[in-house]
């Protein structure tokens, strides 16, 4: 036995037409609906049935199933219900619902397919034909991801000059600007090196402005007291980091 999994309702016991069955007629149903195929269709051994439900199985219990169960010529028992509830509506272009399809006309259902599937027959080359309208082939299918994988690269691009043109490149000063700018707002000059010193052993890294780094470093120098030469707490090179740089 081929193992599958299923959609279900798991509304059905409190469904009205399924809590009056008796025991037998309710494991005789969950049977069918494991055992079918992807049509519905289940070709049954009552007796293999019965051993493996374990309740003996007549005609009174296929009749209870009422509507929900018919019998086909060929002796089959089919689920009309089942295809919608597991497939929805049958799309030809999908792998999966062509099988449906195929198995549809295969048993000759009387079930309404899409209008694009109308009046085939399995033999025929028409279901193809449609099939493959509906879905590319592999070698179609590469060129697409190639187009795809094209527009992502343009993409990139277009956005890479974008953010470059939000973020321009740092501009790294030198140390005679650097001390100009310090100076000019009253910060010491060992504090202000110490700052560059560090800024320079990460290559400016996060410090496009380097002028509000500058005024973001004297509001440490300040909050520390404007200490006029390097503390134990702080050190000459490396200095107590007040928050995060900009």
């Amino acid at each position: 036995m081929i193992k599958r999994k299923r959609f279900t309702d798991t509304g059905k016991w409190c469904d009205d037409w399924f809590m009056p069955l008796s025991p037998a007629a309710k494991l005789l149903w969950l049977y069918l609906l494991d055992n079918c195929d992807i049509a519905g269709v289940v070709s049954l051994n009552v007796k293999l049935a019965a051993f493996q439900i374990g309740q003996p199985i007549n005609e009174e219990h296929f009749i209870e199933l009422g509507e929900r169960l018919q019998r086909l010529d060929s002796g089959d028992f089919w689920i009309p219900k089942f295809i919608e509830f597991q497939f929805g509506t049958l799309n030809p272009s999908s792998l999966v619902h062509r099988s449906v399809i195929k198995a549809i006309l295969g048993h000759g259902l009387n079930y309404s397919l899409p209008a694009s599937c109308q009046g085939m027959d399995i033999s025929c080359s028409s279901l193809n034909q449609v099939i493959s309208k509906g879905s590319p082939s592999p070698k179609e299918k590469e060129k697409e991801k190639e187009k795809e994988k094209e527009k992502e690269k343009e993409k990139e691009g277009v956005q890479g000059e974008e953010n470059s043109a939000h973020f321009p490149e740092a501009e790294i000063p030198s140390w005679s600007e650097w001390w100009a700018y310090c100076n000019g707002i009253g910060m010491a000059e060992w504090y202000a090196r110490d700052k560059f010193n560090a800024a320079e052993q990460d290559f400016w890294d996060r410090k496009r402005n380097w002028r509000a780094y500058a005024t973001r470093c004297f509001a440490w120098w300040v909050q520390d007291g404007r200490p006029a030469m390097p503390t134990k707490r702080s050190g000459a090179v490396k200095t107590k980091n007040r928050g995060p740089n900009i």
